[in-house]
């Protein structure tokens, strides 16, 4: 990160990142409902397994010109930039397969196991290449903002973002080759009105893209490489609020619609279109210091989120289809207190209601209550170590769900210890 001041006014600061990572995950997963073995009686289901793999590499480059300027007794605050990525991805999916005894058809994609607890499941005895692909991700950005000073009381923020997008994925088992080139145009706009010193109130509408490759871009077809990219209109009025000089409380509004959205088909398994979404909601927050040495943030958010039209497992005109894994409430808290300049200690209080695993609306991911606690530590000046300990008392709650039957528990104990550099 570089930064360079021409004057008091006027300054340019860039930023560049490169990143070489290699992920490599396992799942065995349930892939049929449970039923009674025909032998003997007791309840078994049936799990399938898989291994994915991926490697990226990265060049991100960011640099933005930022020129404070009066005109007529206006005052703007100027913001020019442009952002260029290169991502380079390499993706595979092996599925396993189990030994059935049978010399006859000695492989099957699907063994049956007893339901018991805890779950033991068979030994993989050969994998098959589902999926390996090469993609490349090109992006290309320019943005203006002009942040207008009206006076004492009112400010206006008002941008204009440019991207173009290309993504090509080749196929290595079957020789396609995907294309796609997408160019889109993101506005901005903003009003913020002080009516007295500590109060903020703000109204915001703005618009985002995901192209349809998915979040990994590691993947395109036929379908969704003629498909539009998935777009995001955000509306928002809310307020801050200075209690004190150190803190500070937000609350906002919100309505987010999605348009060319996609979920999982909680049958299939396969990414399916679902058309529209709108997400409404309430945020709260409190963060700053209290004290010198004790500082606190946290938030409650109060949302709903529903599918507006019709898809292959949910119809909005029949009955109630709620996006997944969006659970209606959630709360955070998080409070560190320094013993000293050298010492602090920190615990976080963090909640979340019930939401649905899939689209389908019929399994239900519970509610779960989980605490966090950290510690900090001062070694020299430059040097600051910190240890984090998530899920204190081993909370057992499920986090996540890729569908109606993969559903991933969360993680129990455990700890991370990190070491910061200064100079």
């Amino acid at each position: 990160r570089l930064q360079h001041r021409f004057s008091d006014s006027l300054s340019v600061t860039s930023r560049l990142l490169y990143g070489d990572y290699d992920k490599l995950y396992a799942n065995v997963f349930p892939a049929a409902p449970v039923t009674a073995d025909p032998v003997t009686g007791r309840p078994r289901f049936g799990v399938e397994a898989y291994r994915d793999g991926t490697q990226r590499r990265n060049l991100l480059s960011q640099t933005d010109l930022v020129w404070q300027v009066d005109t007529g007794g206006i005052g703007h605050v100027l913001l020019a930039g442009f952002e260029y990525a290169d991502q380079e991805t390499g993706s595979q999916r092996i599925n396993g397969a189990f030994a059935t005894g049978d010399p006859a058809s000695p492989l099957t994609s699907r063994a049956a196991v007893p339901l018991t607890d805890p779950v033991v499941t068979p030994p993989v005895a050969a994998w098959t290449v589902a999926r390996s692909t090469e993609g490349r991700a090109d992006a290309l950005a320019f943005y203006v903002q002009d942040q207008v000073s009206l006076g004492e009381r009112f400010d206006v923020v008002a941008g204009l973002r440019y991207d173009r997008f290309e993504l090509e994925v080749d196929n290595l088992l079957n020789g396609d080759r995907f294309r796609r080139t997408d160019d889109l145009w993101s506005p901005r706009l903003g009003l913020v009105w002080k009516p007295v010193e500590p109060l903020s109130v703000y109204g915001s509408y703005s618009r985002s893209y995901l192209p349809q490759s998915g979040d990994q871009f590691a993947s395109l077809d036929l379908t969704s490489a003629a498909l539009r990219p998935e777009r995001f209109d955000n509306y928002e009025v809310g307020l801050k609020w200075d209690i004190r000089p150190a803190l500070s409380l937000t609350a906002t509004l919100y309505r987010l619609d999605r348009t060319n959205s996609r979920a999982v088909d909680p049958s299939s398994g396969d990414v399916v279109l679902t058309g529209a979404q709108r997400s409404r909601g309430v945020e709260i927050g409190l963060a700053g210091a209290i004290t010198e040495r004790w500082q606190v943030s946290g938030g409650y958010t109060l949302q709903e989120a529903k599918i507006r039209r019709a898809t292959t497992a949910c119809d909005p005109a029949a009955r109630d289809c709620e996006v997944p894994l969006v659970p209606r409430h959630q709360f955070a808290l998080w409070s560190r207190y320094d013993l000293s300049s050298r010492i602090g200690f920190g615990v976080g209080l963090y909640h979340q209601s019930k939401s649905f695993a899939s689209i389908s609306n019929e399994v239900v991911l519970p509610g779960f209550t989980r605490v966090d606690a950290a510690a900090y530590f001062t070694i020299s000046e430059g040097i600051q170590a910190q240890i984090n300990i998530e899920n204190l008392f081993g909370e057992k709650y499920f986090a996540t769900a890729h569908n109606d039957n993969n559903i991933t528990p969360g993680a129990p104990t455990r700890a991370l210890a990190t070491l910061r550099f200064g100079f």
